[in-house]
């Protein structure tokens, strides 16, 4: 009876909508879980980064973890297939570098002096305070954070991702910080100067960049347009590189612009020789999931309308809330307090957010629900049929949450969800003769997903390039979703992620990839601690081997000697089995997350690699080749 409400309710009430899987396999298994041993870690996430910090050629991890005491992690790679925990050797300040609101991480050598700097993007009190961003400089074997000397701390920016790419050209890489709305610091841009005394000057107000909410930015490269910067929000756009105010190009090679993008991964999915994109799209909802007869977890985020649920219990429960609250529209959210939460039909208070309801208890029996609750949270016993009943009503809310009881819960029905027809969709938009154009139908897939984060690459080293998601939803977390790709963009489905389905615990928060353990092979590792702690408490963070097959690769660093060092804006060709590749060295950034940097290519049975041309942002042309596959190679550019 209770799996039965639950896919009534996950299927027919829940915000994001009904949604028709399609066709899947099982198919071969492409990844396989490693164990992290003494560096994993279940909590809180936002984001993740792979970045060789400590120079030995191997990719380490860095994991924000949001803002838990317990700090973020710096794990390196023993070169072993294990990973260590060194987070309190490397930062200098452990106190203040570890701790903090933190958000999206990423690898740059911003100075071009070979080692990689470590941004860390920070929040401002929702919007009403000042908490500096953090980048740590290299320096003498650790780490130093020198945000405000550069002038990259930006204070009162709400801040996400942090992705730098060379905007004007001068060989020095520039910063674009995106974030969430506020009037006084929106997503800025800032230049780097050049000379002894580096930093970096504000020109946000240059930019004509409307205000809105931005959790990421991306460098592209458009055939007509040249390296081009999307930034995601509402509306997004699509800019050129190096002009002031900011030029935008989407609506002109119609590119689908009508709702956010959560993620998006730019590559060339058809092999033509031009990027396209996937975006993922997953809407934002309410949710109640029955996890087993003794635990309930739920989202509930009621927009102008009050939204609930009743359960049947066994006898007294346990319930954990959090979230925010809105007291009016348009104004600033505040957390939910205890003063917040009203028990029965006296209205009464809890000690705390954590506490214990007992239906024997007459305090805790309602009468009748109110018609339109106050600001906060409404709950008790039902008098008439004796079920927890729980409604929460402001203008706008967010209350996530969990009922526990030891003598059984159960779900009977919820209140207030909106249906919509339709969640918003996926999109893989190829370039077709200047514009680009919907590839999804000709490719498979349904546009209906859980997706959250998105990453592309030959996992398979087929030389096609395929996709790998990470679904999550309010409070479940569905299987992640591998994209194989057959060729020319059309793709097969593996629900279960080709073996890297991630956890049923925690929400899946995001995913990055890199060859961590040097076979050629992509690997995965994957967040499940999105959202508040009471729901993100037991997500595991996982890291997926790729499984090698047989098929041949290459990779390749590149350094710039007159384009920046880490050589972003570079665009790599290489031609093998009678087929060319391309990659653009965009920094791996994508929502709060970044793939390592080094350029992977999938060479199938292709034992040899013909040539690989550069084209530096500098300008200059770099040829070079044949060479032997199934090796890491570097590419200098040439002084």
């Amino acid at each position: 009876m209770v799996a039965w409400a639950l896919l009534l309710f996950a299927a027919g009430t829940a915000e994001l909508g009904a949604q028709v899987q399609p066709p899947t396999v099982a198919g071969a298994r492409r990844f396989e879980e490693v164990d992290l041993g003494d560096a994993g870690w279940s909590g809180m996430s936002f984001g993740v980064a792979w970045g060789d910090f400590d120079g030995d050629g191997d990719p380490d991890v860095y994991a924000p973890c949001h803002w838990l005491s317990a700090g973020a992690r710096l794990l390196r790679n023993r070169g072993d297939g294990t990973f260590v925990n060194v987070a309190r050797e490397e930062f200098r300040n452990q106190r203040r570098d570890l701790s903090g609101d933190r958000h999206g991480a990423s690898f740059w050598d911003f100075d071009n002096d070979g080692d990689q700097d470590l941004a860390v993007m920070v929040g401002a009190q929702f919007g009403t305070g000042r908490q500096p961003n953090k980048f740590f400089v290299r320096d003498g074997g650790g780490y130093v954070d020198r945000a405000a000397a550069l002038g990259l701390d930006y204070p009162k920016g709400r801040a996400r991702t942090l992705a730098m790419l060379d905007f004007n050209n001068d060989g020095h890489l520039d910063a674009l910080c995106a974030g969430l709305r506020r009037a006084d610091a929106p997503t800025a841009l800032l230049l780097q100067s050049g000379g002894e005394r580096r930093t970096f000057g504000d020109v946000t107000g240059r930019t004509g960049l409307p205000v809105a909410d931005r959790d990421f930015g991306q460098l592209t490269f458009l055939p007509d347009d040249g390296l081009a910067l999307f930034v995601d929000g509402y509306p997004p756009g699509l800019f050129p590189l190096g002009e002031l105010p900011l030029r935008d190009v989407g609506a002109r090679l119609e590119l689908p612009f009508g709702h956010r993008v959560r993620d998006a991964a730019w590559a060339d999915f058809d092999g033509d020789g031009a990027l396209d994109v996937f975006y993922a799209c997953s809407g934002f909802g309410s949710e109640v999931a029955q996890l087993d007869e003794q635990n309930v977890r739920f989202v509930l985020r009621p927009m102008g309308a009050d939204q609930g649920f009743e359960l049947a219990v066994g006898g007294p429960v346990d319930l954990v809330l959090g979230g925010r609250l809105w007291d009016q529209v348009g104004g600033r959210p505040r957390d939910l307090v205890p003063a917040d939460v009203r028990i029965g039909a006296l209205g009464l208070a809890p000690e705390a957010r954590v506490f214990t309801l007992d239906p024997g208890d007459p305090t805790t029996a309602l009468v009748a629900a109110p018609e339109r609750p106050p600001v906060g949270v409404t709950l008790g016993f039902d008098a008439r049929s004796g079920h927890l009943r729980l409604v929460v009503g402001a203008p706008r809310a967010r209350l996530d949450g969990m009922v526990r009881g030891l003598g059984g819960v159960s779900l009977r029905r919820v209140h207030g969800f909106r249906r919509r027809a339709t969640t918003r969709p996926d999109a893989l938009m190829l370039w077709r003769e200047g514009r680009f154009v919907d590839g999804m139908p000709a490719a498979g897939l349904d546009p209906q997903t859980d997706a959250v984060s998105v990453v592309a690459g030959d996992f398979d080293n087929d030389m096609d390039v395929d996709l790998y998601l990470v679904s999550s939803r309010p409070v479940s977390n569905p299987a992640n979703l591998y994209y194989e790709n057959l060729g020319a963009a059309r793709f097969r489905v593996h629900a279960d992620g080709a073996g890297a389905a991630g956890s049923v615990r925690g929400r899946g928060d995001a995913a990055a990839c890199a060859d961590f353990d040097g076979d050629g092979f992509l690997d995965l590792y994957v967040a499940n601690g999105e959202g508040d702690e009471a729901l993100a408490r037991d997500g595991p963070d996982q890291l997926f081997r790729g499984v090698p097959n047989g098929n041949h690769w290459l990779m390749v660093d590149l350094v710039g000697t007159q384009s920046n060092r880490d050589g972003i804006g570079a665009r790599v060709r290489l031609d093998a089995g009678g087929r060319r590749q391309l990659r653009l060295q965009d920094g791996g950034v994508h929502c709060f997350s970044q793939n390592h940097k080094r350029l992977h290519f999938g060479l199938g049975s292709s034992a040899r690699v013909e040539s690989i041309t550069v084209d530096w942002p500098s300008g200059a042309t770099q040829t070079l080749g044949p060479c032997a596959t199934d090796q890491v190679i570097t590419i200098t550019e040439p002084e």
